[in-house]
């Protein structure tokens, strides 16, 4: 029996070759998998931005 799993999607984007080029550095010279610190940065804006909205729902409820 096969369990589902979640499908990965791909996000592309441009960003300049120099910060690309530093990103990668810091990245490695730190020990981070730079596509897991992508994704983490985005869960974590993707949080943000819904406590922000559960705040402003609540504060229009006075």
């Amino acid at each position: 029996m096969q369990q589902d799993k979640p499908q990965d999607s791909y996000i592309r984007l441009r960003i300049a070759a120099d910060t690309k080029q530093q990103f990668q550095q810091l990245c490695k010279s730190k020990a981070i998998n730079s596509s897991e610190l992508l994704r983490q940065l985005i869960t974590q804006w993707i949080h943000e931005q819904q406590d922000i909205t559960i705040i402003h729902k609540r504060s229009s409820d006075i």
